[in-house]
């Protein structure tokens, strides 16, 4: 219930609708080929940059909307809370599932484009579910965690958006993790979206060489941070409803 009406709060009298779920990626990722591509000339390992980017971009809007909604969803659904009691960890589990179905739509997109591409296609786009499993841990994990914070501190709320741009420029999303010195990649690797995004090019874009070291780096890197943000969301929950 509690996805449904989100789905339907966040589309309703809007003249494109879920169209919006793909005009700002799209308008985004042709800034960055612009930009990135074009202009700077980033290496994009021998692929189109439009597609290096747009694959780098959905991994991204899926862990950033996900924050961000569930970031928000304690303070903006606080007469809920306050009148009837229901497990509070559904709230960040339903902006989770909310943009899990957005980012199906995005990956449909890519899906075609890479028809246009029939070198880059093979057999390993069938393990792309696979790479979602410590997307989603890891978006639980930081969503709860924001989300049990922003009750009682919102300055936590307040300083989302320069984490998430911090964060943004430290994941090789308009560059490719190759670009990174070599002194600094196993501090680099410790960012569990170097290795879930690697391993989401790996998969859509035919990548040679698998991210092993990076990617399951990445796995106990998300593992830890969705059981700690869970954690630490349920023993603060008791008390949101006086806090709100």
């Amino acid at each position: 219930m509690l996805l449904r009406r989100n789905l339907k709060a966040r589309y309703a009298q809007t003249y494109l609708g879920v169209g919006w779920i793909l005009f700002q990626p799209l308008f985004t990722v042709l800034l960055f080929s612009v930009i990135f591509g074009r202009w700077m000339q980033m290496s994009s390992d021998g692929v189109p940059y439009f597609l290096f980017a747009f694959t780098g971009l959905i991994c991204w809007i899926f862990i950033s909307s996900c924050i961000q909604r569930a970031s928000g969803i304690m303070l903006m659904d606080s007469r809920l809370i306050t009148k009837i009691y229901f497990p509070r960890l559904l709230m960040p589990l339903a902006s989770l599932l909310e943009t899990l179905i957005e980012t199906v739509f995005l990956v449909a997109v890519l899906s075609i484009l890479l028809l246009f591409n029939p070198a880059l296609i093979s057999w390993k786009i069938a393990l792309f579910p696979l790479w979602i499993i410590p997307l989603g841990l890891l978006g639980l994990g930081m969503g709860s965690l924001f989300a049990s914070l922003g009750v009682y501190y919102r300055d936590a709320v307040a300083l989302l958006p320069f984490f998430l741009q911090t964060w943004m420029y430290c994941s090789p999303i308009v560059y490719s993790t190759s670009a990174v010195p070599e002194k600094w990649i196993s501090l680099y690797r410790l960012n569990p979206m170097a290795g879930i995004l690697d391993a989401m090019r790996w998969s859509f874009l035919n990548a040679p060489n698998f991210p092993t070291t990076s990617f399951i780096t990445a796995c106990c890197m998300s593992l830890f941070i969705g059981l700690a943000g869970v954690h630490v969301f349920c023993r603060l929950e008791r008390n949101f409803a006086d806090v709100l």
